[in-house]
């Protein structure tokens, strides 16, 4: 895979600003880098958002890098097969985000935020510091997929073996 070369962050950092969620906003970039568009995926993902509909749950960025995931290995056809590398690629994604990215793999927890009362929405949504968190992660998440996907290509290139088995 030929990844395009362009800043990360930035690229967070705008899809947030156009208004897509962090789970939509990860997927958005490693797609750009996979140099895939895939609009029915980027809106599937827009639930995700805020911990699931917002209920403070599993941050959308670790969403959306698993969903990177998948949609780079995983099976997209009946006679299509899911490559092996899937579920630990998405458990070492899990393992890496907790440890290297932030503390809590948990939106309400990161962002300290109950997205479910307006207000805190509000109060989190004209706080900088808050935001500036959620891009940062947003970025790293991604950049984390892109690197965990450069690794494995490299690893199968080097064995001959065909990278995506969509």
């Amino acid at each position: 895979m030929n990844f395009a070369q362009f800043d990360i962050a930035e690229r967070a950092a705008f899809y947030l600003g156009k208004g897509f969620h962090c789970s939509q906003a990860v997927l958005h970039v490693v797609q750009d880098l996979l140099g895939e568009e895939d609009e029915a995926a980027l809106r599937m993902m827009g639930g995700f958002g805020a911990g699931i509909g917002g209920m403070g749950s599993v941050c959308g960025a670790l969403n959306g890098g698993v969903a990177a995931l998948g949609l780079n290995r995983g099976k997209g056809t009946v006679e299509g097969k899911q490559d092996p590398s899937l579920f630990p690629l998405c458990a070492e994604l899990y393992h890496r985000f907790g440890s290297e990215i932030e503390a809590s793999h948990f939106c309400r927890d990161i962002t300290g935020t109950d997205f479910t009362k307006p207000e805190e929405v509000k109060a989190y949504m004209n706080s900088p510091e808050k935001t500036s968190r959620c891009i940062r992660l947003v970025g790293a998440t991604a950049a984390l997929v892109k690197d965990m996907l450069s690794r494995e290509d490299a690893k199968s290139s080097s064995a001959g073996v065909k990278s995506s088995s969509r």
